[in-house]
């Protein structure tokens, strides 16, 4: 079979406005221990788009210098007092012949992931369709990514007295567009004020752990049935518990990435060696900090003196049957009843067993707390632990 030819998508990152809701200059502001356009920049790239334009207005040098220093092209647009849509078609006409589709991206959407951005180069879009939006739980987000036979349109509609923008001429083309779902909140989030700008600027610090309303979106795309649903998020009300315990008592832990790492431990519990698997998927999707700790949330070595995150998911997991609240050995006696004629089986469940009680032994001695008091908060309609 011959390859079907790689296309070539560029980006342009809109960046030519005033920030007047901001109060400061959106693209140049740190986000992540870079600049907002820094941290746009180092996404599209991360995700393989190497044809990178950022269109500049506004205070243009200073902007044209950083993006001298990112190795990216300005394309000033001496109209960007125009609007937003007069900055498109700047962009759009700076491209390259040999452009087949462009992401376009505002530069006050930053935290875009890499790994939704590889999902929009690499989606085959059905016959006849131009835009391909990315779309988290049903609603669209950026960057679009416009088919080069758009680039006309565009141009046409911005030197139209009314100018109607960039929203009127996709919508004349809805025909021609499709919605990719994706896993990433992100698309959606914009940084128009400074409450929003500290919102994201919290966001980026986790780059790569998934919100609760992610992990949601993961838990319903991978078709999880609602009994699995049901323990997962019994395993993460546990976890964040327990967590919570053990940071108040000085234990250095990530309890977002627990909780994330909760909700989504077995979003593939009928796959062959699932932990594994589901590590895998997850990790796939651009959520690296999770995916270890899915991966030995079944069997794991337990050594050390304080518990970490992986080791927290796994005695979490190890407190809950179905989406019940359990002492470890009402869970575990299943187990050693079901293998008592299987050495093996037998030997491995009762090293899980012991793995669990010495996390637990842990973190009871890190908190000063029993069991049944570290998980209080859960245990009024729960049996009680030992």
């Amino acid at each position: 079979m011959v390859p079907l030819p790689r296309r070539r998508v560029t980006a342009i990152v809109l960046a030519a406005g005033f920030s007047r809701r901001m109060g400061s200059f959106k693209p140049l502001l740190p986000l992540g221990g870079a600049t907002v356009l820094a941290t746009v920049t180092q996404h599209l790239r991360a995700a393989g788009v190497t044809d990178i334009s950022v269109v500049t207005g506004y205070h243009a040098e200073p902007l044209a210098a950083a993006c001298a220093r990112l190795g990216v092209r300005a394309v000033h647009n001496p109209d960007f007092e125009h609007g937003m849509f007069s900055s498109i078609a700047a962009g759009v006409a700076a491209q390259q012949a040999d452009a087949d589709a462009c992401l376009l991206l505002p530069v006050d959407i930053p935290l875009v992931r890499p790994a939704t951005l590889r999902q929009l180069l690499r989606y085959a879009e059905p016959p006849g369709a131009k835009i391909v939006y990315p779309a988290f739980l049903g609603q669209r987000g950026h960057p679009p990514r416009i088919h080069r036979d758009l680039f006309g349109a565009i141009l046409e509609g911005e030197r139209r007295a009314s100018r109607q923008g960039l929203r009127a001429v996709l919508a004349e083309h809805e025909a021609h567009a499709v919605n990719l779902p994706v896993y990433d909140q992100r698309i959606l989030l914009d940084m128009d004020t400074p409450e929003d700008y500290q919102r994201l600027s919290a966001l980026a610090a986790t780059p790569d752990t998934p919100s609760a309303i992610e992990c949601e979106a993961v838990a319903r795309g991978f078709g999880v049935d609602a009994r699995v649903h049901s323990h997962m998020q019994r395993v993460a009300e546990v976890a964040e518990c327990l967590a919570q315990a053990l940071t108040r008592a000085g234990v250095a832990l990530h309890p977002d990435r627990i909780v994330a790492a909760a909700l989504l431990h077995d979003i593939l519990r009928k796959a062959p060696h699932h932990a594994e698997a589901g590590a895998v998927a997850v990790g796939a999707l651009g959520f690296t900090d999770v995916a270890p700790l899915i991966a030995c949330h079944m069997d794991m070595r337990f050594q050390g003196d304080a518990p970490d995150d992986a080791a927290i998911v796994f005695l979490a997991d190890k407190l809950v049957a179905g989406d019940r609240l359990v002492s470890l050995e009402t869970r575990f006696q299943p187990a050693f009843e079901r293998f008592a004629a299987q050495p093996e089986a037998l030997r491995g469940a009762r090293r899980r067993y012991d793995t669990a009680c010495a996390i637990a032994a842990a973190a009871c001695r890190l908190t000063r707390l029993s069991l049944p008091q570290l998980l209080s908060p859960l245990i009024e309609q729960e049996v009680s632990l030992p």
